[in-house]
């Protein structure tokens, strides 16, 4: 299965994917791990040619949004449970949390940030504001830590209808 969740356009008119996997992809460089399972983020010219791809395996890490800044550094988001390396090295989960992750236009790694307790707690969209900050949004249950607040979701237990909007330091 494979399966795309969001497109978007880097400044320089390069195309960016996000989704999810399992078992092999390919996007005209190698492919991301066969008999694996994850999150995946693709850069393609803007005639198709392969740029660079990045696979995020986990238990379950799907790539749900994906945005551009300024500079061309692409912004993923989405939902991950267990360890999962963004390519700063392995990152646990509470349960099923939502991450961020910031690559540089070559698709090495910035940083990577996770957010959630042991409820549910989902990235669907990611865009950058005209000074690089990453907004990310989605829903979630249980509580939401950013480290300047905490939101407490509205719903019962595994209903993900409390949506939220952040927005990160770039």
């Amino acid at each position: 299965d494979q399966l795309g969740y969001d497109i978007a356009l880097d400044p320089a008119g390069n195309v960016l994917l996000s989704g999810k996997y399992q078992g092999d992809v390919s996007f005209g460089g190698a492919g991301l791990g066969v008999g694996t399972a994850g999150a995946f983020v693709a850069k393609l010219s803007e005639d198709g040619v392969h740029q660079w791809s990045k696979a995020f395996a986990g238990l379950f890490t799907t790539g749900r949004g994906v945005a551009a800044d300024s500079a061309g550094n692409v912004l993923v988001t989405g939902e991950f449970v267990g360890p999962t390396d963004f390519g700063g090295g392995a990152i646990a989960s509470n349960g099923a949390d939502l991450f961020v992750v910031k690559l540089a236009p070559d698709g090495s790694h910035l940083w990577s940030r996770k957010f959630g307790d042991v409820q549910g707690q989902i990235g669907v969209a990611v865009a950058a504001d005209p000074t690089d900050h990453a907004i990310v949004a989605g829903h979630f249950t249980g509580q939401l830590d950013f480290g300047v607040v905490t939101l407490s979701a509205n719903g019962a237990i595994n209903d993900l209808d409390t949506v939220f909007l952040a927005k990160l330091a770039p």
